[in-house]
């Protein structure tokens, strides 16, 4: 069975932020997940995404949901922030 890690960046960040973590875990034979919340994909430098204006924790949720549905395995989820929430 795997053992997996699904690290959720925070508000105004990116899956970027949790590359240290990531590679912590990857190290100790965890398979790492680090999925870019809905809208956060962007360049850091860049402006925020629109579509950001319509969107709520329970859609951040749902898109994790579904990410989590696909593991074959209960994973360890880290949350920073906002992802705490999620």
């Amino acid at each position: 069975m795997t053992k997996h890690i699904v690290l959720i960046h925070g508000a105004f960040a990116g899956p970027w932020c949790m590359e240290d973590y990531a590679g912590f875990f990857r190290d100790r034979g965890w398979t790492v997940h680090t999925p870019a919340l809905r809208y956060h994909d962007a360049d850091p430098k860049a402006e925020p995404d629109p579509g950001l204006t319509d969107t709520s924790v329970a859609d951040y949720a749902n898109d994790i949901a579904e990410l989590l549905q696909g593991l074959d395995s209960k994973p360890v989820i880290l949350g920073h922030a906002i992802a705490g929430v999620v």
